[in-house]
């Protein structure tokens, strides 16, 4: 009888601790909860937006219905619009496709605003659709198909957008961010080609008549740089002409100084005949039979004598 106690009992008290032990595990699942790398979890208590959990890994809750839990991605998402046709402020029609990248900057506003990421896609979606409406109806035309070099252009009209749907968005409460705001793609309607067509050629021959003057203007610059480059080498090659040609004087007088102390008669002769060639190169001349001249050419027809009858002896 009392081994059949004893087993009643210890069968009894393994029963107890298998439930124990299941009630254990059941605690730790229902009490304890993970927030995954990217996600941050709100735990609402009895409905009330409570707390926000940012660090990755275990956490301890009071079981459901007490707390409840609302995991949120934190990572970017991309929403890409469906092709809108909107209106310029000259009443031209544009067709835009357009897309927007935001992220959640705050999960307990997004939570109680937007609820879900298909909430916020559809609450983003038609915030951006009256954002790109408000920004191309005070746009004009020629604004987005500018070539460049303007103060207003395409880039400035889609820093617009994603300006104005960041504070659209703050002042609905969203709690999230637009990291980034962009056209896509933009498209000309049919009844609109035309004009847009001769805008763009006018852009185009405004931009080649702008590199047209630059490159006159850096010819003409490059034209005067050579001219006056030319003339300062022309300057300085006249200087050193000039240099030269008066060491080149001073070094045949030096040379005619040397010749006279050598033989003053032979130099004194060779000036003679110089004299006499320049005189009878410039054309007739009449002097008087007194006239110092007449000397040189007696000594010019006697030497001319004196070879003749050398020759002549020959």
């Amino acid at each position: 009888m009392k081994s059949s106690r004893h087993a009643s009992r210890g069968a009894a008290r393994g029963t107890l601790l298998w439930v124990l032990a299941a009630l254990t595990v059941l605690s730790a699942y229902v009490c304890t909860f993970t927030v995954r790398p990217g996600d941050h979890v709100v735990v609402a208590r009895f409905g009330d937006l409570r707390r926000t959990v940012t660090e990755p890994g275990l956490h301890v809750r009071m079981p459901a219905p007490v707390d409840t839990l609302y995991r949120v991605d934190m990572r970017q998402h991309l929403l890409d619009l469906e092709v809108e046709e909107l209106l310029t402020a000259e009443s031209r029609s544009l067709e835009v496709d357009a897309f927007v990248a935001w992220r959640v900057r705050d999960p307990k506003v997004f939570l109680a605003s937007l609820r879900s990421r298909d909430g916020a896609d559809a609450r983003l979606g038609d915030a951006l659709r009256s954002t790109l409406m408000d920004v191309f109806r005070r746009t004009r035309q020629a604004d987005v198909i500018r070539v460049g070099g303007s103060e207003r252009d395409l880039a400035v009209v889609t820093e617009e957008v994603q300006r104005d749907l960041q504070v659209l968005c703050d002042a609905n409460g969203y709690g999230v961010e637009v990291t980034l705001a962009g056209i896509e793609r933009l498209t000309f309607t049919a009844d609109n080609m035309p004009a847009i067509e001769r805008k763009m050629r006018e852009e185009r021959n405004g931009v080649a008549t702008s590199i047209s003057l630059e490159a006159r203007k850096q010819a003409s610059k490059i034209s005067n740089e050579s001219k006056r480059t030319v003339a300062e080498i022309r300057s300085a090659a006249e200087a050193e002409a000039i240099e030269i040609r008066g060491a080149a004087q001073a070094r045949v007088k030096e040379i005619e100084a040397e010749s006279l102390a050598l033989d003053p008669d032979l130099f004194e002769f060779q000036r003679t005949l110089e004299v006499a060639e320049k005189v009878l190169r410039d054309g007739t001349l009449v002097i008087g039979t007194d006239h110092p001249l007449l000397k040189i050419f007696d000594l010019l027809i006697g030497s001319t004598g004196a070879v003749g009858r050398e020759q002549d002896d020959q």
